[in-house]
């Protein structure tokens, strides 16, 4: 379902457009704006569009990065060497951003969000309501932010004479965040190791992002642009939609704030910490060839639930976990071909997990659940009922 964009987003794009075109870019996808009532703003093609085609081929000038910036006589004494490629686009978008009307890249930034609706601007109260599994990624996000934050704001001071306030810099490190792409594959000054890794696309960001379609994006040297090539049919007057990759809803919601319906990639993760805690439960030893054997076939490494039931690393470790010595001996032919066998004590430990994380999504839900008065919470409550629905899956599985 279509709706009526905002006009000042309309002008702001046409705007924008107008740019573009005066450096060379054309609309090779014919694609407008508009406003659908599940993604939001996004762009539809006035054509049919087949796989292999090209939904946008943005020129190089139009790109910015930070590594002309850094590397610029008027501003490389100013700026930190050590900044990473990312915060240095934020101190980029943020000095050019102050220009205002004679930043080169003015009616681009007029076409950003005023504001974003993220989960790092949730207060300590809020937080403290998650499951741990969930806290940890905020309070890792928050940490990042404020670490940035110190960084970018020397930078700042240095160039424009005045001090960064935090709710101006959230809205650069947002806007980069959530939609900077990373230059790979490509040749010459782009490179993953350089300071042109990642890039603010102009056009690209009003794009939407869904799992169940696919494209090829990067640099091409040959054309001197940034291009995506779709990989899927869409149909005329249709929403195109571009790929960001695999990524489950908690990776999504930390980084970018939106959750997908039916993500088939969503996990809940677990820890180390819940399986130690479950056979201390039911008195199951941990033996030193028991860890090593752990060790050895890396099977701390994705521990989570998915919507087809728990990892392979999950059903190996508790494998490991309810084994004797002289089974431990013969692990190979137990976790790589005697897989599908589940023990009393392999279903009695993934329970016992499974209870756990049920309980702590269950409390958080009926502690948040009183207070859905913004997008942020609202996509909370939607994420936690879709761990309790990986969790009652993964009881059968």
């Amino acid at each position: 379902m279509v709706d009526r964009i905002d006009p000042l987003d309309i002008t702001n794009i046409k705007a924008l457009s107008t740019w573009m075109k005066t450096q060379n870019w054309r609309n090779i996808a014919k694609l407008e704006p508009c406003r659908f009532k599940d993604s939001g703003r996004g762009m539809r093609t006035r054509k049919g569009l087949e796989a292999g085609q090209l939904l946008v081929q943005i020129p190089r000038l139009l790109l910015m990065t930070a590594g002309g910036f850094r590397s610029s006589k008027e501003w490389s004494w100013l700026v930190d060497k050590n900044l990473s490629c990312h915060d240095a686009l934020v101190l980029y978008l943020l000095v050019e951003k102050n220009k205002r009307d004679s930043s080169f890249f003015h009616a681009y930034i007029k076409t950003l969000p005023e504001e974003f609706s993220m989960p790092t601007d949730l207060g300590n109260e809020m937080i403290c309501m998650l499951p741990t599994f969930i806290a940890m990624k905020f309070q890792d996000k928050i940490k990042s932010l404020q670490d940035s934050f110190k960084k970018v704001a020397r930078g700042y001071k240095n160039i424009c004479i005045k001090e960064l306030g935090f709710c101006e810099f959230k809205w650069a490190y947002y806007v980069v965040n959530t939609r900077a792409v990373h230059i790979t594959g490509s040749s010459g000054k782009f490179n993953a190791d350089s300071s042109d890794c990642m890039a603010l696309v102009p056009f690209l960001d009003l794009l939407n992002h869904t799992h169940d379609t696919s494209c090829i994006s990067g640099f091409n040297p040959d054309t001197n642009c940034y291009e995506i090539e779709t990989l899927s049919k869409t149909p005329k007057c249709s929403e195109v939609f571009i790929n960001y990759g695999p990524h489950d809803n908690l990776s999504l919601f930390v980084e970018y704030g939106f959750l997908i319906p039916r993500n088939p990639n969503n996990c809940l993760p677990l820890e180390m910490t819940d399986f130690i805690s479950a056979c201390n439960e039911y008195d199951v030893k941990l033996s030193n060839l028991c860890l090593q054997t752990i060790s050895l076939h890396n099977l701390m490494k994705n521990l989570g639930l998915f919507t087809d039931g728990p990892s392979w690393s999950v059903k190996a470790l508790l494998k490991v976990l309810s084994c004797d010595w002289s089974s431990l001996m013969r692990i190979e032919d137990i976790i790589y071909r005697d897989f599908e066998n589940q023990g009393l004590t392999e279903k009695t430990l993934l329970n016992c997990i499974l209870d756990k994380k049920k309980g702590e999504v269950c409390d958080s839900l009926s502690a948040i659940a009183k207070d859905k008065s913004c997008l942020v919470t609202n996509c909370i409550v939607s994420f936690l009922e879709e761990c309790l629905s990986i969790i009652e899956f993964s009881y059968a599985n």
